[in-house]
């Protein structure tokens, strides 16, 4: 990667840390694999499934020996629209679909992270990637809502801006999956969501940061249960 491409890692980072309160420990940024290791890791998931995920970007996991592998794939290509295109100074339909995907994969990142460092069996769960996802559309929106307001430097965005965002977040997953589980996860993932943004809209500005943090740490059964999912 570039030298600019880490600079947007590295604040994306930090913007995804501050809305949880918990810094990663790590640099999400040393975990940037090439094409190589991509093919690799990506044999390794399985033949069966990896035809349905994007090339373009993939985050891998794994827990051996105690201890968490973590691996974030970027292609050249969604590369080079961020640098042409960097979402720090400009945000619309030219890049917000490599943008929503590089925020993706950092937020499926972080939680990982830290959700090992305080419930290491819960990554085993097969419910976990469906949390994962699911966190990976709350996390998204709240980035480009935060994007887009510093861009335009008001407090709140406008009905069609808002409307551009939660299409861009959600409605592109509409696709059909051959693996029943793939289309379950992504089907909680967007339902629950949906409902997420739902409910913290709902709420006063004031408490909305709290209780994304505690939707969090909830199970997925209990963020469903809450949700009304």
């Amino acid at each position: 990667m570039s030298e600019s491409a880490p600079s947007l890692l590295g604040q994306c980072q930090r913007l995804l840390e501050n809305t949880y309160g918990q810094p990663a420990g790590v640099e999400l940024a040393d975990f940037i694999i090439g094409r190589d290791r991509f093919r690799d890791l990506r044999e390794r998931a399985g033949e069966g499934t990896a035809g349905e995920f994007w090339d373009g970007a993939r985050f891998f996991y794994y827990v051996t020996g105690g201890d968490l592998r973590m691996a974030i794939f970027y292609s050249d290509e969604l590369i080079r629209r961020l640098e042409d295109l960097d979402p720090r100074r400009g945000l619309g339909d030219a890049n917000v679909l490599e943008f929503v995907v590089f925020l993706e994969e950092l937020s499926h990142a972080l939680h990982t992270t830290l959700t090992f460092r305080t419930d290491r069996r819960r990554i085993l769960r097969r419910s976990f990637p469906a949390e994962l996802e699911l966190h990976a559309r709350i996390d998204v929106f709240l980035a480009l809502v935060f994007f887009l307001l510093r861009l335009e430097g008001g407090r709140r965005l406008s009905p069609a801006a808002r409307e551009w965002v939660l299409g861009n977040v959600f409605d592109r997953w509409s696709g059909s999956y051959r693996s029943p589980e793939l289309a379950r996860r992504y089907r909680v993932a967007e339902r629950l969501g949906r409902r997420a943004i739902a409910y913290l809209d709902s709420l006063p500005r004031t408490r909305r940061l709290d209780e994304v943090r505690r939707l969090r740490v909830l199970s997925l059964r209990e963020k469903s249960r809450l949700l009304g999912g």
